[in-house]
């Protein structure tokens, strides 16, 4: 999902708190865990879990240990176990590569972000992972976009889009619609980017995502910013403020 931007610091800021402190938790939780756990596929998955947890966190040098140790470990498990667990091996070999292209990608490393993320791609197609071929359609598109590639941004976003309608995730299609307005946003192709904002507002207020409802509320705020339509940026950024407000006071 595209980070949005620190524009309501205030309401970020305590989410961020209280965010920090349960992903501290769960990342201590992890931890203890691998130093009983024995070198199989249950150790595996929880190195891939930790290593996401650090990177999310931001400690993207122990999170890119932690994932070369389960890049390691499932090569290791592959070429040793039996058919059921290699195939076991191979998904979480995937996670890693997913998680090490990620933590290029917030490096600013393209090349091996995109390196990585296919070669996650290229296993889940060999294992036929389809639930999870839209995760590295994401990611590349990310990357793409983030290169100013627009058009190979739109092109794995769209790919993604195909797939995630196939299963009906509503809340992935949401993502991804915002994602597609941003590109054409940059592109500045306003129409297209209001069309595929509205399109994830509308399925987030089906979902009741109050976080995905506010971001999707900025997203479009920024187009009319944009545009020089200074009022109804206010606007969208007002709606936007409340819904971050109300996660915040969740939470």
């Amino acid at each position: 999902m595209r980070i949005r931007k620190n524009i309501f610091l205030t309401s970020i800021f305590i989410a961020f708190i209280c965010a920090a402190f349960a992903q501290q938790s769960t990342i201590d939780s992890l931890q203890n865990k691998l130093k009983t756990t024995a070198e199989d596929t249950n150790k595996l998955k929880t190195l891939n879990d930790l290593g996401e947890r650090l990177w999310r966190k931001g400690d993207n040098i122990s999170a890119m240990n932690i994932s070369n140790q389960a890049k390691t470990l499932a090569e290791k498990l592959i070429s040793s176990s039996t058919q059921k667990e290699q195939r076991l091996a191979k998904h979480e070999l995937a996670s890693a590569y997913s998680n090490i292209g990620t933590i290029y990608d917030i490096q600013g490393n393209y090349a091996e972000a995109l390196k990585n993320e296919i070669a996650a791609l290229n296993i889940r197609k060999e294992i036929n992972d389809i639930g999870n071929y839209p995760n590295s359609y994401i990611n590349m598109g990310i990357t793409y976009d983030e290169q100013g590639d627009y058009s190979e941004a739109l092109e794995n976003y769209l790919e993604a889009l195909k797939l995630v309608k196939q299963k009906s995730d509503k809340h992935e299609m949401a993502i991804i619609l915002g994602s597609i307005g941003i590109v054409y946003k940059e592109q500045g192709n306003y129409p297209e980017a209001f069309k595929n904002e509205f399109k994830s507002l509308e399925i987030n207020q089906e979902l009741n995502n109050k976080d995905d409802i506010a971001i999707t509320y900025e997203n479009i705020g920024s187009c009319y910013k944009d545009q020089g339509n200074y009022p109804e940026a206010f606007k969208e950024y007002q709606l936007a403020l409340g819904f971050y407000k109300q996660v915040d006071d969740k939470e």
